[in-house]
C-alpha cells in the first residue's frame, strides 16, 4: 500500500515552523556551515592570491617563462660563457603571436662604495626590450642609461641605502671578462628603482647592455628572456632545443 503523499506547500510551513520553534538547536549548525564556507573560501582564495604572486616574483626577477643560456652557465655563472645568437632565430622567436624576447648580459659581481662592499647580479639591458620584468614598471628616481655611450648604473634604493651611496656618487664596480680576468670600473650612481620586494632591490644592479658588450666580444650575450603574453600559446623545450640547438632552455620553473 502506497503512503499517501504530502503537499510541498505543507512540507515548506512544517520546516519554517520547526527552525523557529528550535532557535538554539537550529542557529549553531547554521553558524557552524556559514562559517565553514566562510574559511574554505579564504583560505582558497588566500593560496591562490599566493600561488599568483609567486608565479609574477619567479616570472619577472629576469627569468621570465624561459631564458635561454650556454650550457654550463648555471655552474659557473658568468660572462665566460656568453655566445652570440642568431638575428634570424631571434626573428622567428618573436614572429610567434604573444612572444617577446630580450638578450641581456649577466655576471655577478662585487660593488663598492666609499664605506661598504656587497655582492650583486650586474645585469646589462636593453632598455626598449625590457618590457616585462621586473624593472619595466619599478619606479626609478633619476634615469636609466639607454644611449650606448651614456656611462651610469642603476641600484636598488635598499641596496644604496646598504652601500650608504647616492645618485651623483661612484661606487666600483669588480666583474670577470669573458677571459675569467677580473676588471674594475668607477660608475656614477645615476638611478634609484624602487621594487615591491626588498631582495630584489639588494639583489640587481643594472647598467646599459652596450657598456658591458666590451667585456664578451661585441654581439654577445649571457642569456635570452622569453616571455609569453598569450596564455594558448604553447612554446615548449622542444621547440626551443630545434631553436636553439647549442643553448639550453630552462622554463621559469626549474629556474
Amino acid at each position: 500500500m502506497q503512503a499517501p503523499s504530502i503537499p510541498w506547500m505543507m512540507l515548506m510551513r512544517i520546516s519554517v515552523r520547526n527552525l523557529f520553534r528550535h532557535r538554539r538547536r537550529n542557529t549553531l549548525p547554521l553558524v557552524s556551515v556559514i562559517t565553514a564556507v566562510a574559511s574554505v573560501t579564504f583560505l582558497n582564495a588566500l593560496m591562490r592570491g599566493i600561488q599568483v604572486d609567486m608565479y609574477a616574483t619567479a616570472r619577472e626577477s629576469l627569468n621570465d617563462d624561459w631564458l635561454v643560456t650556454a650550457p654550463g652557465y648555471f655552474d659557473d655563472p658568468g660572462l665566460m660563457h656568453s655566445f652570440k645568437p642568431a638575428k634570424e632565430t631571434l626573428m622567428l622567436v618573436e614572429a610567434q603571436p604573444g612572444v617577446q624576447s630580450t638578450g641581456r648580459v649577466r655576471s655577478p659581481a662585487v660593488i663598492m662604495s666609499e664605506r661598504e662592499t656587497r655582492g650583486i647580479e650586474l645585469a646589462g639591458v636593453d632598455p626598449s626590450t625590457e618590457t616585462f620584468s621586473f624593472i619595466s614598471h619599478a619606479s626609478i628616481d633619476g634615469k636609466f642609461p639607454a644611449q650606448v655611450d651614456e656611462r651610469g648604473i642603476v641600484l636598488g634604493r635598499a641596496l644604496a641605502d646598504d652601500l650608504r651611496t647616492r645618485i651623483g656618487k661612484r661606487v666600483v664596480v669588480v666583474v670577470r671578462d669573458a677571459n675569467g680576468r677580473s676588471q674594475e670600473a668607477g660608475i656614477p650612481v645615476i638611478g634609484l628603482f624602487d621594487s615591491e620586494c626588498t631582495g630584489l632591490e639588494k639583489r640587481f644592479a643594472f647598467v646599459a647592455r652596450e657598456s658591458l658588450e666590451s667585456l664578451p666580444p661585441p654581439g654577445y650575450v649571457t642569456e635570452i628572456s622569453i616571455s609569453i603574453k598569450d596564455e594558448e600559446h604553447v612554446l615548449d623545450s622542444a621547440s626551443l632545443t630545434t631553436l636553439f640547438p647549442e643553448l639550453v632552455a630552462r622554463s621559469w620553473r626549474q629556474l
